[in-house]
């Protein structure tokens, strides 16, 4: 898990960093496009920059995010690393342990829901996935 959460929060940076380098290029093309045919600043407002402005915010928008969601996975690695040392160790109850490492597993209900719906698909495809099918769940 440590591996795959590093490679995850590298992958995170590399795009942040190249949609942030792509929405800085564009900028500065439009900016020199707009110089050498020599548009008044109100022309180049209207009709390159505002048009621009939703990818230019988007970029940095999604830089931040994605460097955000690399830190969060970062203090996850860090944390993980840290109980399968203690665990190691002997430092942890088992179930201290098993309490602590099912903190690591976020959004069991979403988690359910999703391999819910993978095993419907087989299903439906005519395959067996291996679980039972579920229940309806009640309407109110």
């Amino acid at each position: 898990m440590p591996v795959a959460l590093l490679t995850v929060s590298r992958l995170r940076r590399h795009y942040g960093a190249i949609v942030l380098a792509l929405g800085v290029a564009l900028f500065v093309g439009l900016f020199l496009a707009g110089l050498i045919t020599r548009l008044p600043m109100n022309d180049f407002v209207v009709a390159i920059l505002a048009p621009a402005a939703p990818f230019l915010t988007w970029t940095i928008r999604e830089y931040y995010r994605q460097r955000d969601t690399a830190d969060q996975l970062d203090e996850v690695r860090k944390a993980e690393v840290a109980l399968w040392d203690q665990a190691r160790a002997g430092l942890c109850v088992v179930d201290d342990c098993l309490s602590r490492s099912r903190e690591f597993q976020m959004r069991a209900d979403l988690e359910d829901q999703m391999n819910a719906g993978a095993a419907e698909r087989m299903r439906e495809l005519g395959l067996d996935p291996g679980v039972p099918e579920r229940e309806p769940e009640p309407t109110a």
